[in-house]
């Protein structure tokens, strides 16, 4: 019986390799540029069936039935939706600004001194020098009640959208993901048999979450670290050490670059983990799944070592550091079942 178990399991093979897949990411990054993203479904798909021809299962190589068409629908579909729900925020939260604020409105009180149509303005004491300047010697017949409303406008409507387009980003990506895992995954053929998905759209939601708050909590992390050292430089900082000084504050530049790369790939690998184990579990063909072996520091090895020959080589490396990632995933993965 054990003869029968071992003879089960089916390890997972790569063959693949970074100067063969150049040639396709070259083509795939000028169809790409030169289409200013138009062609992005088609190299998506031509790396996908790379991957595939090159990936072995029991001596067997995979195929995706994916179509390019239909990847391109889902790309149009969600930009349009993106596009839709920030243009509908947006215009509704300039309705809501446009309405009669009064605590605008203090800020001054208007006063005509002659009949000629000159104004006095008695300021109200919240008000800045820079904009008493400003509604003063740049808008003499300005509102400034209308000037200070028209830019706190500007403002909070530039802020608003951001956040706005940073939270449906965040709701989005999740979401997309999951879409095209499982498209990929069921159009995608093991021998005469279909793959299939079935690890759910909440517990990958559950992995974005977890990384979003530890995205955040590095984030205050690196801003507290950069506000510390700066406070530190600006304590020490004068004339008689202004080289010295200037050193200092180009030290701790680059070991805040350095910290703040080396923390994307922290968060990068943390990521690429949890998706990895959440979408392994949940492929299945036939009575056969897969299962994996797959721990974080080899995985963050692999994604240091590719960030850094990204960075050296200017980008010319990529394949070699897409080949490598996509093979140690493979090498980890064992297909067993009856």
């Amino acid at each position: 019986m054990d003869t029968a178990n071992s003879a089960s399991n089916y390890p997972v093979q790569f063959t693949g390799s970074g100067k063969g897949y150049f040639s396709v990411w070259l083509v795939n990054v000028i169809l790409t540029l030169c289409s200013f993203g138009a062609l992005l479904p088609w190299a998506i798909i031509r790396s996908q069936k790379y991957y595939y021809a090159h990936t072995l299962v029991n001596q067997q190589s995979l195929a995706s039935r994916a179509s390019v068409w239909r990847l391109l629908a889902g790309y149009l579909l969600t930009a349009g939706l993106m596009f839709f729900l920030v243009t509908a925020v947006s215009s509704l939260h300039q309705d809501v600004l446009r309405l009669d604020a009064p605590h605008i409105h203090q800020h001054t009180e208007q006063q005509d001194l002659n009949a000629e149509g000159h104004q006095h303005f008695k300021w109200h004491p919240d008000i800045s020098d820079g904009e008493k300047d400003y509604l003063e010697n740049g808008h003499k017949h300005a509102d400034p009640a209308q000037v200070i409303k028209a830019q706190f406008e500007d403002k909070s409507t530039a802020i608003f959208n951001l956040l706005l387009l940073l939270l449906l980003i965040a709701i989005v990506v999740p979401l997309l993901d999951y879409a095209l895992n499982h498209y990929f995954v069921t159009h995608t053929q093991l021998g005469a048999k279909v793959l299939s998905l079935h690890a759910s759209l909440i517990s990958l939601l559950g992995v974005y979450f977890k990384f979003y708050v530890l995205a955040l909590f590095s984030l205050i992390a690196l801003l507290v670290f950069a506000f510390f050292m700066a406070a530190v430089l600006s304590s020490i900082m004068s004339p008689e050490l202004a080289s010295s000084s200037l050193h200092n504050v180009g030290v701790v530049f680059w070991l805040l670059v350095l910290l703040s790369v080396m923390t994307s790939v922290w968060l990068f690998a943390c990521l690429n983990k949890w998706r990895l184990q959440w979408c392994v579990y949940g492929i299945k063909n036939g009575d056969r799944g897969l299962s994996s072996d797959h721990t974080f520091w080899p995985l963050f090895k692999v994604y240091c070592l590719n960030t850094f020959s990204i960075i050296i080589t200017l980008g010319i490396a990529t394949p070699w550091a897409l080949v490598r990632s996509y093979r140690y995933k493979i090498a980890k993965l064992e297909c067993s079942g009856s």
